[in-house]
């Protein structure tokens, strides 16, 4: 479907999803001056209550309420990665606090977060007895980079880096099962069963870039054809048949 020039997150495509027309789409960002989530989407998440303060809503729709934003912006505030791309924040608004977006890898890199919160609500009341979450990720982490040499002072310089980074995919994954589990919980104290399916790119260099190249588009067809064969595909085959 291509929209009309100019149609906003909430303006234009929020009432397209509200009338079942397209889907709910939810882009995440991370802001800079506190480490919250922030979200823009066609759908209103509620908001997360952390350490015990009170819940702050953090998304766009509620700290610029009445303003919009066009999709192409959302996904360049979403994909905001670490100093290939400077950080946003909103100009000439006028509000309390004009925040800076970054990257929502930092955050929630998988959307395992939006995702599940906004299945908690969307079959809070549904009468929906079933429910699909399917998850595409960039591969599975990378195996224990050991080495029997001792290292000197020059391996102490980066080691910090190097853990953070290491630490971000790892814990983030952690906590993404974890979610799912809790999730899964949740909608079967409703009596809604929940299948999920999750789909790893196979190999080590998953082609991340905006633009890629021929040999990077073969791959992912390439990969795509082998997905059809396995487990996870059957799963959502399965579920979408029993639907019918």
């Amino acid at each position: 479907m291509t929209e009309p020039e100019g149609v906003g997150l909430f303006q234009g495509l929020e009432l397209r999803v509200r009338a079942g027309l397209r889907p709910a789409q939810i882009f995440n960002a991370t802001l800079v001056e506190t480490g919250d989530r922030f979200t823009m989407g066609t759908v209103d998440l509620p908001a997360l209550a952390i350490g015990g303060r009170e819940p702050r809503d953090v998304s766009f729709y509620g700290l610029y309420r009445g303003l919009d934003l066009a999709p192409v912006t959302a996904a360049r505030v979403s994909a905001t990665f670490p100093y290939v791309t400077p950080v946003s924040r909103p100009e000439n608004v006028q509000v309390e606090s004009s925040y800076h977006m970054a990257d929502g890898g930092y955050y929630d890199n998988f959307g395992i977060v939006s995702a599940t919160l906004f299945l908690t609500e969307a079959l809070r009341t549904s009468p929906r007895k079933r429910a699909l979450l399917i998850q595409i990720d960039d591969g599975l982490p990378t195996e224990d980079d050991r080495t029997s040499s001792q290292r000197g002072w020059f391996f102490q310089t980066f080691a910090p880096l190097n853990t953070l980074l290491k630490v971000r995919d790892r814990s983030q994954r952690a906590r993404n099962d974890l979610d799912v589990k809790l999730l899964e919980e949740i909608l079967h104290a409703r009596g809604v069963a929940l299948t999920v399916a999750r789909f790893s790119y196979p190999g080590p260099d998953a082609p991340l870039s905006w633009h890629l190249t021929q040999d990077e588009k073969s791959k992912l067809d390439l990969a795509w054809k082998q997905s059809l064969a396995k487990p996870e595909t059957k799963k959502v085959i399965t579920f979408l048949q029993e639907l019918n």
